[in-house]
């Protein structure tokens, strides 16, 4: 190795450490990472990079020492002499610019490691991540969007996607679950009908033309270009075949911005399609709160930004929304969120105020689509909600959300801890809870088919939790012994369907199976309690 003397200045160093520090605080800490990630992960590029601008700290030091010696007349410099840093107990073999790049390289190459040292996602991107995932870990409310760039500091290019894919496919997150299509018959039975592999967020429309189309977060495992962007996929024959996944091109995206996720599909009378999404213009939810922005496409693949912000609330956590036109207005919904978490801090720990509001979603309308009114916010009782999507008949608003339906979801294989719901209203304002099919998942959608029934789209469950879970599930079924049904019993008195009986749900048993009681004659009988499967046949009810 040759060693080389640095020089006394270089004018390049200051810019470049402000880069690198920019760099290494939007990466680290996330608001995915915790206090403790640190502590316990040790990640090597971060403690290289205190370390090496440690060492120059040091170095400049010495430096300064072995200028005065070199000064003198006496004898002759030592100063490029490597055995002077040396004796001295320092290491001269690279120049500060040097160190600092070498500091940007470990911590570059550590961050898949980093973020695979813990399984929550960055970004909440659909149902099916932990309720903190999903309110963002943020620190505190930032200040509101404006669309003049990006954060000050290091600004990420256009379309720059901060989630990399994982080392490790078989760790959970939001990759390892898909969406699935029910097609509901207009009689009520319901069948898988297909999957859209390593997807979540999903929404559904009919176009103009008559085509389905289908857009979700897609998370494939072969294309890192791709990973975590929206996908589409159209169909021709009311869902029975779908095309391969397509990722959106959206232009002229605001520097800085995230590339668009949570998607809401809305088609226009003119035949163009309009995108409603979640929207950040920082890498993380500390650099800035995210938002709802559009975009508008005459093909469905390739979209346009459109300038601005369609909705939000100053200091509250604005995301996953669902929009539908109705009778010529627009209408957004937003589930309430709260403020989002600091890090560290659990569900229940924050102020009351800041805490998401259960039933309750933030409403707006518009008449063109583009500058939207907040107006009253919506609510819908029990454990239920705003995240899902609107369809329009043109009569009724159906909204599909997500928690404790009229029929529980578990008998189709869906998440066991999350449920479809349903509601109707004529203005947006007031809603009616109407009967759902029995499907089980999160942030559902769905589309009215031509015969009359539904297509349902909506995220299953963690592949790595369907197939462990399933025998648990069974055998928790209430005497059902591992037989692979649910007892209408635990059914009805577990309420977010995740096999366990929590207080609350201990507490509400009394009004829970009372629903149970179909003639209602105060007792349930053996047909109403007893699953299907272990009724004896022609046996009168005891």
């Amino acid at each position: 190795m040759i060693w080389i003397a640095p020089s006394e200045k270089d004018t390049d160093n200051a810019a470049l450490e402000k880069r690198l520090c920019d760099a290494a605080e939007q990466a680290v800490p996330a608001p995915h990472f915790a206090e403790t990630d640190f502590n316990g992960g040790r990640p090597q590029g971060l403690l290289g990079l205190i370390f090496l601008r440690f060492a120059e700290v040091r170095f400049a030091a010495q430096r300064a020492k072995l200028d005065k010696v070199a000064a003198s007349p006496r004898r002759s410099s030592r100063l490029d002499e490597p055995a002077t840093s040396h004796a001295k107990g320092i290491l001269l073999f690279m120049n500060a610019k040097t160190i600092l790049l070498t500091c940007l390289t470990l911590l570059v190459a550590n961050l898949p490691a980093l973020a695979q040292s813990n399984s929550r996602s960055p970004l909440p991107t659909g149902e099916g991540r932990s309720r903190e995932e999903r309110r963002g870990q943020n620190s505190q409310p930032q200040q509101r969007f404006d669309n003049a760039g990006g954060p000050p500091a290091l600004q990420a290019p256009n379309n720059f996607n901060p989630q990399p894919p994982p080392q490790n496919f078989n760790a959970d997150g939001p990759w390892n679950r898909d969406v699935i299509a029910y097609r509901v018959s207009a009689g009520g039975s319901v069948e898988k009908a297909t999957t859209f592999e390593r997807a979540g967020v999903p929404t559904i429309a009919r176009l103009k033309d008559g085509r389905l189309i289908v857009a979700h977060q897609h998370f494939p495992d072969n294309d890192r270009e791709n990973f975590d962007k929206v996908a589409v996929h159209f169909s021709s024959d009311d869902g029975q075949t779908w095309t391969a996944p397509q990722v959106i091109q959206v232009a002229d995206l605001p520097e800085g911005m995230r590339f668009p996720f949570d998607p809401t599909l809305v088609p226009l009378p003119d035949g163009r399609v309009r995108l409603y999404f979640t929207g950040n213009l920082g890498l993380t939810f500390q650099r800035s709160t995210p938002a709802i922005h559009s975009a508008i496409s005459t093909n469905g693949v390739n979209y346009t930004y459109e300038p601005g912000v369609r909705f939000n609330v100053e200091g509250r956590m604005i995301i996953d929304c669902a929009a539908v036109l109705h009778q010529g207005v627009f209408h957004l919904f937003v589930p309430d969120n709260g403020v989002g978490l600091s890090p560290g801090q659990r569900p229940g720990d924050e102020p009351t105020a800041d805490r998401p509001r259960e039933g309750v979603g933030y409403h707006a309308t518009s008449k063109d689509g583009l500058n939207f009114t907040r107006v009253d916010d919506v609510q819908i009782e029990g454990h239920r909600r705003w995240l899902g999507n609107a369809e329009s008949d043109g009569k009724l608003i159906t909204f599909y959300g997500t928690g404790e339906g009229l029929s529980s979801g578990a008998n189709t294989g869906g998440r066991p801890r999350g449920g479809l719901w349903m509601a109707t209203s004529e203005d947006g304002r007031s809603w009616k809870l109407v009967a759902n099919p029995p499907i089980g998942g999160g942030d559902p959608g769905a589309v009215q088919t031509r015969d009359g029934g539904l297509l349902v789209v909506i995220t299953g469950e963690s592949r790595l939790r369907a197939t462990s879970g399933s025998a648990a599930r069974s055998r928790s079924a209430d005497g059902a012994g591992g037989a692979g049904f649910r007892s209408p019993l635990m059914t009805a008195l577990d309420l977010d369907g995740d096999g366990e009986l929590s207080a609350d749900e201990i507490n509400r048993a009394t009004e829970s199976l009372k629903k149970l009681d179909r003639n209602k004659d105060g007792q349930l009988s053996r047909d109403e309690w007893m699953p299907a499967q272990l009724q004896p046949a022609n046996r009168a009810n005891p």
